[in-house]
């Protein structure tokens, strides 16, 4: 795994706002799974660079519950504050304001790459501790 990968988990990770997006393009092909931070500025950022590729967007908690679909038709959720964050960093970003511009976003095989080396080292220390 590349450091530049780790960095960018760890950076997702320290957002406090942990899920996935699930982006379907519209040419059918294959869904793509991705961890992201779960900010309103972030969530914005991705609809950005994906959305004119996509058919519809899926934003997913961490232990997948729905917060968001983007599609066509724009946006819904149930939480109406997060809407209204959301549409609010998109005009923000089209009227030419300054904002961060940078798209926390990491495919989700990476993550769980990462996150199963992580596990089986704590297994590893663990087994370690118990024999020692």
């Amino acid at each position: 795994m590349e450091q530049a990968d780790i960095e960018m988990i760890n950076d997702i990770m320290d957002s406090e706002a942990v899920g996935y997006a699930c982006f379907y393009p519209k040419d059918k092909s294959e869904v793509k799974d991705f961890l992201i931070s779960t900010t309103s500025e972030n969530i914005a950022c991705f609809i950005r660079n994906w959305i004119e590729q996509a058919d519809k967007i899926v934003i997913i908690d961490i232990v997948e519950r729905m917060i968001m679909t983007i599609n066509g038709e724009g946006i819904e959720s149930s939480n109406k504050k997060l809407i209204d964050e959301v549409q609010n960093s998109l005009r923000t970003k089209d009227s030419g304001e300054k904002q961060r511009d940078i798209l926390l976003a990491i495919p989700r095989k990476i993550s769980d790459q990462y996150f199963f080396e992580e596990d089986q080292t704590v297994t590893m220390m663990e087994i370690g501790v118990l024999q020692g």
